[in-house]
């Protein structure tokens, strides 16, 4: 199931702005919980962006500097080698290897949108 932002206008750039606030702050969560406690993550614990958030985040944030910043902001938290720094001792090992692909894919559909 595909969860949607919640709309406080019609604006598909708000509900985008939305997606993009929501990434950074489950990001986040999740690294506060692995800074903060011991507990190991599973793959279903790590909340990934899909491949259409980025792309609607990348629809209506294209072409404006500050929100372009934000964007590259965006593949930087996602970058493999970032991610593996933060995540890597916290994630079970059998789930270790599709972890690794999973977020290789996201980070290569924000490097495909930024290329756009």
């Amino acid at each position: 199931m595909i969860r949607r932002p919640p709309r406080s206008t019609l604006s598909s750039s708000s509900a985008a702005s939305d997606v993009y606030k929501r990434q950074v702050a489950n990001y986040k969560q999740m690294l506060d919980r692995v800074e903060t406690t011991d507990k190991m993550l599973s793959l279903s614990e790590l909340e990934l962006p899909t491949r259409l958030q980025i792309q609607a985040v990348a629809r209506s944030l294209l072409g404006k500097k500050a929100q372009q910043k934000a964007f590259r902001q965006l593949a930087m938290m996602w970058h493999p080698d970032k991610f593996w720094q933060h995540f890597g001792s916290a994630i079970c090992q059998p789930d270790g290897d599709q972890a690794k692909q999973q977020v290789h894919q996201v980070f290569l559909w924000l490097q495909e949108c930024l290329g756009q």
